[in-house]
């Protein structure tokens, strides 16, 4: 999926042909996702080979778009990439090309990155030559660069420009650094554009082997906030005793030199949650959709969380799909889905049956930027109060927003609102908050909560006027002063 102002493309597999058979199907939208246009087949019977797969869809500049696949032969076990452009948002394309040419070699799950004319392509190769490989273009994909090679292991590279001319490429299935797990996940950095890359830096481990009636790899999703330079990993993987499988997230804030330790994403460890995907907006905000099987293996949903502050805290869980859905096929249901957050639309397109249970379809949800603010009033201690240090006071206020809330804050002054001092953070709803209250006195104190949702809204609200704290050890003196009246 890839997303640009108003306008959205998305491509999949599509197994509507003769018994057997697979292509890449596309469509767009011109209203953010409200509506779609026909679907589209620019590799159907037009390339060598009698199947295609693993599409891949950017928009480069204005209405242009870029599609890359593979174009393979299931007996001989033999492929290239194919590739095709759209001038008018995905509503046409032109005849694929091929990239690639290997006839004796699979070229294989490639990825590719766009920004403007200039293209990045990764795949792995099977067969002669095996390794994992890079082309590039900068005038729009009329050309393309020799292919520049990285490693000779590993699957699954995906492609990302920095700022500059700083470009890494993240794969998976190679070498474990912790030799206790089954596999490690790599990155190699390029600092003229692509054109050479540095030796490769580790970025994970995970386990693996198939738990799902599904095909289920592990395919990391990776993305770069181009503004600060911050590199994002998300991926799945499987527990010691490889019985379910978990969402891992792990960050680099140093150019890739390296990475924190992953953190487990989803909040429910129960079932399985697996093809993760991440997406960076250009406010630096950090998304990620994941399957989810919480509710049992034939009830297939999907999740999102969000961080807005780089990685360091994630929102709740959002249940993103409106029902739980069995896969209506058996074996496979895709390597992959995606999230795309851009122009304050955050969509993703992922694989669920129909309504009726009679095929899998392509879906697509939207979570678009509400702009109006969350709605916080406080109502206790609200003015005029009188307060002791050491009580516990349940603190209360109505709280309200579209989108749900991702971040409650609470604030006390002592000083009338000059200056406020933080006491605590949710990442839950909530109306009421314990507070202890603190060891000082004030005629003058205030209240302050602080409200954001998960798209990016703020809003405060402080008490309506001061309150009063009043020390303990004052409090026994009043109290023994009226024993004595």
């Amino acid at each position: 999926i890839s997303i640009n102002k108003n306008k959205i493309v998305c491509g999949w597999n599509d197994y509507r042909g003769s018994p057997g058979y697979v292509t890449v199907g596309c469509t767009y939208s011109q209203d953010a996702g409200t509506t779609w246009g026909d679907n589209l087949f620019p590799a159907r019977g037009l390339m060598a080979d009698s199947n295609q797969g693993d599409p891949v869809i950017d928009f480069g500049n204005g209405d242009t778009v870029f599609f890359v696949f593979i174009s393979f032969n299931t007996g001989s076990f033999t492929g290239d990439l194919g590739f095709c452009k759209s001038f008018d948002g995905g509503k046409t394309w032109t005849t694929p090309m091929n990239l690639t040419n290997t006839p004796s070699d699979l070229d294989d799950k490639p990825w590719m990155s766009v920004y403007g004319d200039t293209i990045f392509i990764a795949w792995d190769v099977y067969s002669s030559g095996y390794g994992v490989y890079l082309i590039k273009s900068t005038n729009g994909g009329n050309t393309f660069s020799s292919r520049v090679f990285l490693t000779s292991s590993g699957m699954a590279p995906i492609p990302r420009k920095a700022r500059g001319d700083t470009v890494y490429v993240v794969w998976t299935y190679d070498y474990p650094q912790n030799p206790s797990y089954d596999y490690g996940i790599w990155l190699k950095k390029s600092q003229d554009g692509g054109n050479s890359f540095t030796s490769q830096r580790h970025v994970a481990d995970f386990n693996y082997q198939s738990i799902l009636p599904w095909r289920d790899y592990v395919l990391p999703s990776f993305d770069v906030d181009r503004n600060n330079g911050y590199l994002y990993v998300v991926y799945h993987s499987a527990d010691p005793s490889y019985t379910n499988f978990d969402v891992y997230f792990t960050r680099s804030q140093d150019g890739g030199l390296s990475f924190s330790p992953p953190q487990r994403l989803n909040i429910i460890t129960q079932g399985n949650q697996f093809f993760p995907s991440v997406s960076v907006d250009d406010s630096g905000y950090v998304h990620v959709v994941w399957y989810d099987t919480r509710k049992g293996t034939d009830s297939l949903e999907l999740y999102y969380r969000v961080s807005k502050d780089f990685g360091q805290n994630f929102s709740n869980e959002i249940k993103v799909t409106d029902r739980a859905r069995k896969p209506y096929r058996s074996n496979f249901i895709g390597d992959y889905i995606e999230v795309c957050a851009k122009n304050y639309i955050i969509g993703t397109d992922f694989c669920h049956s129909d309504v009726s249970y009679t095929s899998d379809d392509i879906w697509f949800a939207r979570l678009k930027r509400d702009k109006v603010p969350p709605s916080v009033s406080i109502i206790f201690p609200n003015g005029g109060e009188i307060l002791y240090t050491g009580d516990t006071v349940d603190v209360k206020f109505n709280l309200y927003d579209n989108s749900g809330i991702s971040f409650i804050y609470f604030f006390y002054s002592l000083d009338g609102g000059n200056s406020f001092i933080k006491i605590d953070s949710i990442s839950h709803f909530d109306t009421l908050y314990k507070w202890i209250v603190p060891d000082t006195t004030s005629n003058s104190a205030l209240f302050r909560v602080d409200v954001r949702d998960y798209v990016w809204n703020f809003s405060f609200d402080e008490s309506d006027t001061i309150f009063s704290i009043i020390k303990t050890e004052v409090r026994e003196k009043f109290v023994e002063k009226k024993k004595d009246l």
